[in-house]
């Protein structure tokens, strides 16, 4: 249960799930390696890598958290996050149903923020939610298929250790399998429709790419979009590759672009 991911720019929460009850002992693709030949490595393991995440930049609300007085919560400050489990008859013995995030500073509460995705409101993690947003975003549903928030509960019931980390995983921002799906025919063919050319755009592609061997991806995306714009690359219309970069690789560390 990543109870808190943020920086100064991003703030996240994200439950993930594995189907074994208590300690199990594994090793390779079941228990969590990524073999780089087999594209389906990261969903074979017995827990979900990547999680049901509540994160506002992502889901459209740029303004909520970020550093200065223009952000909701203005994170060059001191302020206290809440997160709350609820059941589905909020009896410690039911099943959890929803976890919500609340943001406190300055002696003023604010709740989550309220996002819309696929024709819905969301302002917590729910089962819907997560089923919503992993459609909406066409991720695997490996959270749903580990169990999704039941498991999670049962989970949080045998009880966890408290850890806290600095990171930074190239494999969690997700960025390696957006190349992948970014040269889906159907990608492809929605940037080849718009832009009418696919030869640049397979050059800008490769060059983003090649970026993940420098393991940032994200701060490479940007400097690629603002290498377009300075370049006047004969693009009609850059928002859909911005919009693709915002969804994949914002998904953990939401740099602004």
């Amino acid at each position: 249960m990543n109870i808190w991911e943020a920086n100064v720019v991003s703030t996240a929460y994200t439950p993930h799930v594995c189907t074994p009850q208590g300690q199990y002992r594994c090793e390779g693709t079941e228990c969590g390696d990524i073999d780089d030949s087999n594209p389906n490595s990261r969903y074979e393991g017995v827990c979900d890598k990547d999680g049901c995440d509540f994160a506002p930049y992502r889901l459209g609300d740029t303004s909520f958290f970020g550093p200065g007085a223009n952000f909701t919560v203005d994170t060059s400050r001191k302020f206290t996050i809440v997160t709350q489990f609820i059941t589905a008859d909020g009896t410690d013995t039911s099943d959890l149903s929803e976890i919500r995030r609340i943001f406190i500073q300055d002696g003023k509460t604010f709740e989550n923020p309220t996002v819309s995705i696929g024709g819905k409101t969301f302002s917590s993690i729910t089962d819907d939610f997560c089923d919503t947003e992993k459609e909406e975003f066409g991720d695997v549903n490996s959270f749903s298929k580990n169990g999704g928030l039941k498991a999670m509960g049962e989970s949080l019931d045998r009880g966890m250790v408290f850890v806290m980390s600095l990171w930074d995983d190239h494999y969690v921002s997700n960025c390696g399998t957006f190349c992948d799906e970014m040269l889906h025919d159907r990608f492809i063919f929605s940037f080849h429709q718009a832009n009418k050319n696919l030869d640049i755009f397979h050059s800008l592609l490769q060059l983003t790419c090649a970026l993940i061997n420098f393991r940032q991806i994200c701060s490479g995306s940007m400097l690629l979009i603002l290498w377009v714009q300075l370049n006047q690359v004969p693009f009609v219309d850059l928002a859909p590759l911005t919009q693709a970069f915002r969804r994949k690789c914002g998904r953990k560390y939401l740099a602004p672009m």
